[in-house]
């Protein structure tokens, strides 16, 4: 009896000795390896229209690309403007996928999965798959579209409708300069820029009102008649090809492509 006591002693005595908390050690590894959240969690965090990711394309330069709306893209590279839709957006950790489908008729458009992996809070790698094409692999960063540049800082909520600073320094003053534009399918229209937000059209046949970002280089032109035209002009640039959408009031809008001069 004595030794059935003894060894009961003995192995209450052994469990004492072995080390507890191995549940709470694993759960404390398991946190520490856990990656910080760098990527927007919504899907508006990422097609804010106030964003500009800059793009560094492993040996094909560098391109822009934002969102106007949460169901639209655009990019410009080497001078050229793409206009598209975004669908599938989806989140998997610091990554969002989603497919880019150019708009037609547009010379050079390449759409297809694309992929957002942030690395940083700004920054991270790009990824686009086009159909029948090589991919196309870089980096990119994430500016804010500024309200007032070099002013208060507010951000802009509607980039595509900000003034054209009249001491705009950078190529993106427009006062006292003329636009041509010459349609792929044939024809052009000219726009003659007086004023920091007027003009006439087609040498004073008719006085146009227009906006200008001079970060992300689109132009807003409303003719006293009524026809609107929406494009982009690279900041800087002085010839390229843009992406012209043409709409008369009550009308369909007419999307084109067309070379541009700037002088």
């Amino acid at each position: 009896m004595k030794a059935i006591k003894s060894l009961l002693l003995l192995f209450v005595f052994l469990l004492a000795l072995l080390p507890i908390g191995c549940g709470d050690d694993d759960e404390g590894n398991n946190n520490n390896n856990q990656g910080q959240q760098f990527a927007p969690l919504s899907s508006a965090g990422v097609t804010d229209p106030n964003l500009i990711y800059t793009i560094n394309l492993a040996g094909l330069g560098t391109m822009t690309l934002r969102f106007p709306t949460a169901n639209t893209y655009q990019t410009i590279i080497n001078g050229q403007t793409v206009n598209g839709t975004i669908s599938n957006l989806a989140r998997n950790g610091n990554s969002w996928t989603a497919t880019l489908t150019p708009d037609p008729n547009q010379q050079g458009a390449q759409g297809g999965p694309l992929t957002l992996t942030w690395t940083g809070t700004n920054s991270g790698t790009f990824s686009l798959q086009p159909q029948g094409a090589p991919a196309q692999n870089g980096t990119f960063t994430i500016t804010e579209v500024q309200n007032n540049p070099g002013g208060g800082g507010n951000t802009n909520q509607n980039p595509g409708s900000t003034n054209n600073p009249s001491g705009g320094g950078t190529a993106g003053a427009l006062v006292g300069k003329s636009l041509q534009l010459s349609y792929a399918a044939g024809g052009g229209k000219k726009f003659s820029f007086t004023s920091a937000t007027n003009g006439s059209y087609e040498n004073g046949s008719e006085t146009v009102s227009y906006q200008y970002n001079t970060t992300t280089g689109e132009l807003n032109i409303v003719r006293a008649s009524g026809p609107t035209y929406k494009l982009i002009l690279p900041p800087g640039s002085s010839t390229g090809t843009t992406t012209v959408t043409y709409q008369e009031p009550g009308h369909n809008p007419d999307v084109g492509p067309a070379s541009f001069t700037l002088q």
